[in-house]
């Protein structure tokens, strides 16, 4: 499973995918300006549990952001949770 982010000025949405490319769930978070990593892996967990995407093997993740200060935050919140490699597009 791949999960992709991407933060916006309001929302985290997150998406997962299948190794085939079938998205098994998609998610959406408010984004916490002040949120801290653990703040986001908490909120991740929550999401991937709440979609019965848990106990899935995570392969990497992809991170898209248009809020400069969040990136870093939120991909080692997604490090910190996932055990993974996250690719931050640029």
């Amino acid at each position: 499973m791949v999960i992709t982010a991407n933060i916006g000025n309001t929302h985290l949405h997150l998406g997962a995918f299948s190794e085939s490319g079938e998205m098994l769930f998609a998610s959406a978070l408010s984004t916490q300006k002040k949120g801290t990593a653990y703040d986001y892996a908490a909120g991740i967990k929550q999401a991937i549990s709440t979609c019965g995407a848990q106990g899935q093997l995570v392969t990497g993740a992809i991170l898209s952001s248009v809020v400069p200060s969040l990136t870093s935050v939120v991909k080692k919140g997604l490090e910190l949770l996932l055990h993974c490699r996250v690719l931050p597009l640029e």
